[in-house]
């Protein structure tokens, strides 16, 4: 092993975290960032890298070009007195890594575990935009560096910090390949690529309840979106059906089994979205070659998606499938459909 390789081990056991640092309900999360950001740091790309300045947009870079405007001071002074916010591209490693606006809130290492899974299993962007709080439009965000408050939901950079971790433990390992070692390390200067290339939103917060609500306010907007703009299961038949046409404007009538294979090649879908598989596949099909031909179904559907959204009794595609099969009996009635969703609301 080289010398570099060890000390960037021995770097690894790092220091505990402070003790008024953090939450203790959170210590053993924020513990495990600090070994991750000893590791980081540690290595040769990210010597010093609160210092560097954001990508800037440069085709001679090619892919390591920065992507949007990065931060500039006059800029942000006018934007700032003006507006109260200002948003530019900027260097992830600019926070304070380990402050929280709400430290007492409890962090569930699952959601962080989730967010890599989803968005971190390769190198990639920061996957949201990151709200950093000033506390007067006069505060000078560059000269502050590393010691910056950002009021985001803390999982996100958690995970990111993490999956940067991952990537400089990996290259560091012993016994690679030459061509295993060339491919770690390109990975790694990807990561840094796209640590000095999120985006931030500076924003005026001048007190300690602003940024404290800023926090709360900004996981409701979350919970808002997601509610609104969540794919529902209604949603879901047409989305598969599309891809379906189109696909079979070009290549031709397809199995139910290429129709899955052709939505799934494209579409990352979230955990907690129903699989398309080929079996979900003949249920869309099936619902809306009989289902969905009912305009009274149609509508009865289309209420309780109106009125519950997301909570709808119907939101499943088993469900609705259902109403295909009895689609003889007493479910055609729309009155008493309605009503047994009623019911399938208040009993779920």
């Amino acid at each position: 092993m080289s010398s570099k390789k060890a000390k960037a081990k021995a770097a690894a056991a790092a220091a505990p975290l402070p003790p008024d640092e953090i939450s203790e309900r959170n210590r053993e999360l924020f513990q495990k960032l600090q070994d991750d950001l000893t590791v980081i740091k540690g290595h040769d790309l990210f010597r010093d890298i609160e210092s560097s300045d954001a990508a800037a947009i440069d085709s001679r870079k090619k892919e390591y070009s920065g992507h949007q405007a990065p931060f500039d001071e006059t800029a942000c002074a006018m934007a700032l007195t003006s507006q109260g916010k200002y948003k530019c591209g900027a260097n992830l490693f600019w926070i304070n890594q380990l402050w929280s606006a709400t430290p007492g809130v409890p962090i569930n290492p699952a959601a962080v575990d989730r967010l890599t899974a989803y968005y971190l299993e390769t190198p990639g962007p920061v996957p949201m935009d990151l709200v950093v709080a000033v506390t007067a439009p006069t505060v000078k965000p560059h000269e502050h560096r590393g010691a910056l408050q950002c009021v985001s939901p803390d999982e996100v950079r958690i995970a990111y910090f993490g999956a940067i971790a991952q990537a400089v433990r990996a290259a560091s390992a012993g016994g690679l390949t030459p061509a295993a070692s060339s491919a770690l390390a390109q990975k790694v200067k990807q990561w840094r690529h796209h640590a000095l290339s999120c985006t931030f939103e500076f924003r005026v917060l001048g007190s300690e309840d602003d940024v404290y609500f800023a926090a709360v306010n900004l996981r409701e907007k979350l919970v808002t979106d997601y509610s609104t703009l969540a794919i529902s299961a209604y949603q879901r038949i047409f989305q598969v059906l599309t891809v379906k046409a189109r696909k079979e404007e070009v290549l031709g009538p397809l199995t139910v089994a290429r129709v899955a294979e052709e939505f799934n090649k494209h579409a990352q879908l979230a955990k907690d979205s129903e699989e398309v598989t080929v079996d979900t596949v003949g249920q869309i099909i099936a619902i809306h070659q009989h289902a969905l031909k009912v305009p009274d179904i149609v509508a009865v559907i289309e209420a309780c998606e109106r009125k519950y959204l997301l909570k709808s009794p119907l939101n499943s595609l088993t469900k609705l499938h259902l109403i295909v099969r009895q689609a003889r009996g007493p479910l055609l009635n729309p009155p008493l459909l309605w009503r047994r969703c009623q019911l399938l609301w208040w009993r779920r």
